[in-house]
């Protein structure tokens, strides 16, 4: 097969962007020879890539290709994960079979990287163990929100074992409120930092979002509070706890729901469609209020009684 020059254009957002890192080393892998090259808002993601040639769009034979995840229309009934839509997205554009070798994102970090004192230690000078903890949503998808007095019960049951760090954008629409009992670091680190504690801390807790497909890269455990807006096959990794409430509610009794909380208009017909949750309780999705904080502390604690972690 000749030797081809590919930009791969990926925007969206940043949980999006590490997800498709899984494609990327497969081609690259399965087509030493070519040329590839990533287009992306999040070039923290790609740094040290080993991957990746350096192109420019206007180079001569580069071909240039705007990479989404269609598929995602049907994941409901094929029990395909996200990370497989990348695939099919590419062997449709590419004209080529991409064997897929792993669930998990692909990120670099240098041996310097990696022995650099961590951001919890030089900011707050705490050198222990810890968990990452993002509590926040953005305001255009607030369906996602499990309740910041739910997050606070969480760490009110687990501080006197575990010091959580709270992590999370201010920028954007992001919302946060400050926990206490934690290290807040909300607004405080760029995505290479973020990268970076993922890498330094024990596991995760969060919602549906970039944090959980970090921890996945570094195989680190990682509990999400999904509720039943995306189902478990379309975002959980294997060693993941993924407290989801799919099966149990008639508006999500077999796939997500999709919905976004929102009145939105329809990109195709230009109509308003309804977007928020069928089934609010208190002002927030049932789906979520259906998880507990000592159900969330639990699958926290699974990992050390199972011998995964120590205190």
């Amino acid at each position: 097969m000749e030797k081809r020059k590919i930009i791969l254009d990926k925007g969206q957002a940043p949980g999006d962007i590490l997800v498709f890192t899984t494609v990327v080393r497969d081609l690259k892998n399965q087509f030493s020879d070519w040329e590839i090259d990533v287009h992306t808002p999040c070039n923290a993601i790609y740094e040290n890539n080993p991957y990746l040639t350096p192109l420019k769009k206007t180079a001569p034979g580069v071909e240039f290709y705007d990479v989404g995840y269609s598929d995602i229309q049907n994941s409901g009934w094929s029990g395909r994960h996200f990370s497989n839509a990348y695939y099919t997205e590419l062997e449709k554009l590419l004209g080529v079979k991409v064997e897929q070798t792993s669930l998990l994102p692909d990120l670099h970090l240098t041996n310097e990287e990696k022995g650099w004192i961590n951001q919890v230690e030089n900011v707050f000078n705490y050198r222990g163990k810890f968990w990452l903890i993002n509590s926040g949503h953005k305001a255009d998808y607030p369906l996602k929100q499990w309740g910041f007095d739910n997050w606070q019960e969480l760490v009110n049951l687990l501080s006197d074992r575990i010091q959580f760090v709270q992590v999370g954008e201010r920028s954007g629409g992001h919302e946060h409120k400050q926990l206490k009992n934690t290290l807040n670091l909300v607004g405080q680190t760029d995505l290479r930092q973020m990268i970076r504690l993922g890498y330094h801390a024990q596991g995760c807790i969060c919602h549906v979002t970039f944090h959980m497909h970090l921890m996945a890269a570094f195989q680190k455990p990682c509990v999400i509070i999904a509720g039943g807006r995306e189902p478990r096959r379309w975002e959980a990794y294997p060693n993941h706890r993924y407290i989801n409430m799919n099966g149990c509610l008639e508006c999500c009794s077999y796939d997500g729901c999709w919905q976004s909380g929102n009145m939105e208009i329809n990109e195709k017909s230009g109509e308003t469609e309804n977007k928020k949750c069928k089934q609010l309780v208190g002002g927030r999705p049932k789906c979520f209020q259906m998880i507990k904080p000592e159900k969330a502390a639990e699958e926290i604690l699974n990992y050390y009684y199972g011998g995964i972690l120590t205190f």
